[in-house]
């Protein structure tokens, strides 16, 4: 913005202040300064005024015009203002006033205060007066201090809101970028640490000052910040399954931990009552496990054990849940093995156990539930798929070449089986030809179980630390290194976040599309279970010394057919179980 000023002067006729006559000027020396002889009477220099200047400040980088009067002059007068050593001509205006562009950047460089000039009026003699006059300049930027007492000293949770107080210097006024001002003067800024880069430690804030003029300064502020709500420590934490408040731990698998969400505190520490698997489920209240005595348990929120079924020999492996009938797949050779068995709870005890006919061997495999809720699983060279309809099982075995690990994963009509052959096949549902196979890594290396990200693309590990992603064609998406060796299934989180947790304690979240690690944590001891990210916006890890829990970016779970190992954070390996709600609302 350009701000004039004036200066006008006013062409007055001859014999300006006539004080008697004269031959010479030194017959005027008996009167004021300056008089001089002219047409034989005593004369004096021009008499004018500067034009009023405004009050406000200007930028150096402004031009001020400059106007002046002229009350009496000897002849025509002429003027020019003197500026910071420099001599600018006025010019006649129409209404007889002496004006001039004066570049204010002829004022001192870093000037804040008034810059004295002056205005020379000059007559036809020769005779001239200066008019002094100033102006404020303003080249200073504002002096931005952020309240070192508003900083945190130590980190805060990320999410944290933290109001950061600034002060401003100047002589005009200021406003900060994004701050409300306090009644003392002061600035307030609220900032949401969620907005740092996700790798982030420390969140360097600029904050940005501009005073009247235009001048700018920025100021930083550096939050400490972390992810880390909080460590439970434990002894070796094997797994872990959420419900809405609750947390339950499996401790060195003969106890349980069961803890708060909100805080980790501690609620009961039962006996397993043996020697469990580390698959847990829990239909939201209660909490499903099976133990290598071949019993399959339900414990209530308070620790009880309601009841153990079995024996079903032989177990490997803990239960999925088919609404609130946990299912076991069972090896061995005796009369119980090689069957799927569902404990349907009844007002007794282990009142109505079902088994299904001899279909094949379960060592070292779990079961899944699809979208049309057929039971799948891999087993020693074959695929089963099954049905229960709470009373009985129907039941077929497919015979196949592979030695199939793990769960399956389910896609759109396709079911993801690892083997011990380090591939990965590819079934059509319902199955009624042989798989598509894909060689994910070199014969030896030990592969996971499959995930599968909201767009479709598979994901396993490797034991010789790499995570590879496979689109829905088969084709590798990306391979990427890992720290360590991965101690579980990948699990996908919203945001198109990958989490994977490493033998050497390493927590990564993995970004979906190149695999690139957009942040990570180390909890200082090997991770144990699949990850299991909440809607509450926590990552929940247990590891071989505490449960971790951890602020994510996005909360809960990818909202796909099989996000992580057993589909859900409850354990269920039911794909059935909602993700998401019809608005989008995580679901757990």
């Amino acid at each position: 913005m350009v701000v004039r000023l004036a200066a006008a002067a006013l062409l007055c006729a001859c014999l300006p202040d006539p004080r008697g006559q004269c031959a010479t000027d030194a017959d005027c020396a008996v009167g004021p300064a300056g008089l001089f002889c002219a047409e034989g009477v005593c004369q004096g220099p021009p008499r004018g005024s500067v034009e009023a200047l405004p009050s406000r400040a200007f930028a150096r980088s402004e031009t001020l015009h400059v106007r002046a009067h002229v009350d009496r002059s000897h002849g025509t007068a002429t003027g020019r203002v003197v500026f910071g050593g420099t001599a600018i001509d006025a010019a006649r205006e129409p209404d007889g006033a002496l004006g001039a562009e004066v570049p204010l950047s002829l004022a001192p460089a870093g000037v804040e205060g008034a810059v004295p000039f002056s205005v020379e009026l000059r007559d036809d003699l020769g005779h001239v007066t200066a008019l002094p006059a100033s102006v404020l300049v303003d080249d200073q930027p504002p002096r931005l201090t952020v309240d070192s007492a508003s900083v945190p000293s130590s980190a805060v949770l990320r999410g944290t809101q933290v109001t950061l107080r600034v002060t401003a210097q100047d002589m005009t006024a200021v406003t900060v970028a994004g701050a409300t001002k306090n009644a003392d003067g002061s600035f307030a800024i609220s900032v949401n640490t969620t907005a740092a880069p996700p790798a982030a430690t420390l969140f360097d804030i600029a904050i940005t000052g501009t005073d009247a003029v235009g001048n700018s300064a920025i100021v930083h502020a550096s939050i400490p910040i972390t992810r880390l709500k909080y460590s439970v420590g434990s002894s070796s934490v094997t797994s872990l399954v959420l419900t809405d408040s609750v947390i339950f731990a499996l401790i060195n698998h003969s106890d349980f931990l069961i803890a708060h969400r909100s805080d980790g505190t501690q609620l009961a520490r039962p006996s397993t009552g043996g020697n469990a698997f580390a698959e847990l489920a829990t239909d939201g209240t209660r909490l499903f496990f099976a133990r290598s005595d071949n019993q399959v348990c339900r414990m209530d929120s308070s620790g009880n054990i309601q009841e153990c079924c079995g024996p079903f020999a032989t177990l490997t492996s803990g239960p999925i849940l088919q609404g609130t009938t946990p299912i076991v797949g069972t090896t061995g050779t005796s009369a119980t093995s090689q069957r799927l068995y569902a404990i349907v709870e009844t007002n007794f005890t282990c009142g109505n156990v079902v088994g299904s006919a001899t279909l094949a061997d379960f060592a070292a495999t779990s079961p899944g539930i699809a979208a049309d809720g057929t039971i799948y699983s891999g087993a020693v060279q074959k695929v089963v798929i099954a049905t229960f309809d709470g009373i009985g099982w129907t039941a077929q075995a497919a015979s196949e070449t592979p030695h199939y690990t793990g769960s399956p994963a389910f896609r759109t009509n396709q079911i993801l089986l690892s083997t011990s052959a380090a591939t990965l096949d590819t079934y059509a549902t319902p199955i009624a030809a042989a798989p598509t196979t894909i060689q994910i890594a070199t014969l030896g290396t030990v592969i996971s179980a499959p995930t599968i990200a909201a767009d479709g693309t598979a994901v396993v590990t490797t034991d010789d630390r790499h995570a590879i992603a496979l689109r829905p064609d088969g084709s590798v998406r990306w391979t990427v290194s890992l720290p360590d060796q991965a101690t579980s299934p990948p699990t996908h989180g919203a945001g198109d976040l990958i989490y994977i947790g490493t033998l050497s304690g390493d927590v990564l979240a993995l970004n979906l599309d190149d695999g690139a690690t957009l942040w990570d944590y180390n909890a200082g001891a090997p991770i144990r279970g699949p990850l299991a990210p909440g809607c509450d916006g926590v990552l929940y890890a247990a590891t071989d010394g505490a449960i971790v829990a951890l602020v994510t970016d996005a909360k809960g779970l990818a909202n796909s057919p099989w996000p992580r190992a057993a589909h859900d954070v409850r354990g269920t390996g039911d794909s059935r179980h909602p993700l998401r709600a019809a608005d989008g609302t995580c679901l757990e």
